[in-house]
This record gives C-alpha cells, structure tokens and sequence, in this order.
C-alpha cells in the first residue's frame, strides 16, 4: 500500500492509498508514537460485524503535519514497518 508524503505551501499529508481486504471494511490511519527524529504511523483495518456481498473498496486516507516538520515517517501495516 503506498503511504506517501504529500502537499503544498505549509501543510503536508502523510496519505495511505489501496484497497480494504473485503467489502464492508472500515479503516483509518493513527499516529502511534513520535520522537525527536521519527514519527510512526499505523494503517487500521476492522472488519464488519457480518459479511457483506460485492467487492471491497478502495481507500485514501490522510493525516496532516507541518511542512517544517523533518522527522522521518515510518507506517506500520500488515507487511511491516516502512521507511518514507
């Protein structure tokens, strides 16, 4: 999935693009721990309480930081830990 730096001017996203694993999934991305150096992002996924016909979704999310912000971003998804 690619989670990717992204904006202008003052504001910048950290955006993460793909598809959910199923129809009737909900997601959302959350910042789970920062430091002086890094700031470390998880990619959530939750699953609906019953199955639901047709085809799973796709998404974007994005979460706003400063552009005067230099930390490195890190995102946690299924795959691991990513460097961006």
């Amino acid at each position: 999935m690619p989670f990717h730096p992204d904006g202008e001017f003052t504001r910048r996203f950290a955006v993460a693009t793909g598809t959910f694993p199923a129809p009737g999934y909900l997601g959302w991305i959350q910042l789970e721990s920062e430091s002086d150096t890094a700031k470390t992002y998880v990619l959530y996924f939750e699953p609906p309480d019953a199955p639901v016909a047709g085809t799973a979704d796709e998404f974007e999310f994005k979460e706003r930081y400063s552009s005067a912000d230099t930390r490195t971003l890190f995102i946690h998804d299924s795959a691991g830990v990513h460097e961006h």
